[in-house]
């Protein structure tokens, strides 16, 4: 039987400084060197330079192997796609394609600056529209934890594809270890981003991401959340939608089939100007004794007049012992909005699986089927065909 959970209103103080400059200010000042003057400098080698230098101690020297997963995935996604490959926090150059980036792209590892800083900085400038997804893989094959800083800029009237993968690989199954990601991401006026982001990490790892997004006027953010892997898998991302006519679409969906198993998603929109328009839609599939927390918020300023925001979680539990807390919340100050918020927990609808039983389709099968058509509408929302293909195939693995 679903539980539908009434609006609510919650009244708390929750603002966003103006006054934090941010990283945007700090790697591409214009009156100080910063890491753009650095990466473009004449005076120096570069940074294409340094990518396709093959003595940068900095870059990992390994060769690839025979079963290499990452062609693999290249196989998978057909089409031209640009790979940038991270393997233990560090950047593999052999298992990139770091020339297929449009040569005004500035892109560097972040250790490759900051020795003891893991992570990538991507910058794209103004009018650049890059037509191929950009894929960061990021691999961590010891039992060692893992932390990255993530940093991309997309100037006026940019566009971007983004793909990013986190896995990892257990030598010992007692050796628990960490992933740890903070991300910041920067939309100015007009600019696309397109983001997907995919959790399959072993069930020895806690993953821990924190994200945040800056958007500009008239600029669009379409995201997508998939978690399939981790033992623990926590989430916190909040949109600021800064500026009038800002558009962010959220979206994800977490599949958990191990016992003690858990995830945690917080997310947070703000709408802080005229205009606004978001959505948040959610959903969840958990079986055996996995533990699932959902906490939305969309938080409407008083001067986000003509704000639309709406926001679903919907939860199908396919075990008496699996466990799920959610809660959506709207916090509104302005009177001319538009918002809608909804939650429902349930179980498979026995009518529908005994119907297609008597079909002649195997239970196991027909428990597919309807697991399938509970998670479609959300995959549909993935625009780009390939990418939602590949999420699927790889989702489809915990089924």
């Amino acid at each position: 039987m679903n539980i539908i959970q009434e609006n609510t209103l919650v009244l708390e103080s929750n603002q966003v400084s103006k006054e934090n400059s941010g990283l945007k200010d700090k790697l591409v000042s214009k009156e100080s060197p910063g890491l753009k003057d650095k990466l473009a400098s004449k005076e120096s080698p570069g940074l294409k330079d340094k990518l396709a230098s093959k003595e940068n101690p900095l870059l990992m020297d390994n060769s690839v192997p025979e079963e290499n997963p990452i062609l693999k995935n290249k196989l998978v996604l057909a089409e031209k796609s640009i790979f940038l490959v991270f393997v233990d926090g560090h950047f593999d150059m052999h298992q990139s394609d770091v020339e297929q980036l449009p040569t005004q792209v500035l892109f560097s590892p972040f250790n490759a600056v900051v020795p003891w800083l893991n992570g990538i900085f991507l910058y794209l400038p103004k009018n650049c529209h890059i037509s191929a997804p950009i894929y960061l893989i990021f691999k961590n094959d010891k039992d060692k934890s893992c932390y990255l800083r993530n940093t991309i800029i997309m100037e006026e009237n940019s566009k971007a594809i983004i793909v990013e993968e986190y896995k990892s690989h257990s030598i010992s199954s007692s050796n628990e270890k960490k992933t740890n990601i903070a991300t910041e991401i920067q939309l100015e006026k007009n600019a696309s981003l397109a983001y997907y982001k995919l959790q399959d990490e072993s069930l020895t790892t806690i993953h821990h991401a924190n994200i945040v997004i800056q958007q500009k006027e008239s600029s669009t953010s379409t995201l997508f959340f998939a978690d399939c892997g981790a033992q623990h898998a926590h989430v916190n991302l909040q949109v600021n939608l800064d500026e009038k006519y800002a558009t962010c679409h959220l979206s994800g969906l977490y599949q958990l089939n191990q016992d003690a198993q858990q995830i945690n998603n917080h997310m947070h929109i703000n709408h802080v100007a005229e205009y606004g328009t978001s959505s948040m839609h959610f959903k969840g599939i958990l079986d055996n004794r996995s533990q699932a927390e959902f906490i939305g918020k969309v938080y409407v300023h008083p001067k986000a007049q003509h704000t639309q925001a709406q926001q679903s979680n919907h939860h199908l539990l396919l075990s008496s012992h699996a466990e799920v807390k959610t809660k959506p919340e709207l916090e509104i100050y302005a009177d001319d909005v538009k918002c809608a918020h909804g939650a429902t927990v349930g179980q498979l609808d026995e009518e529908s699986l005994f119907y297609l039983c008597s079909r002649g389709i195997t239970k196991q099968d027909a428990l597919q089927m309807l697991i399938a058509a509970f998670a479609d509408d959300i995959m549909n929302k993935m625009e780009h065909i390939t990418i939602r293909h590949y999420i699927q195939e790889r989702m489809s693995q915990y089924a």
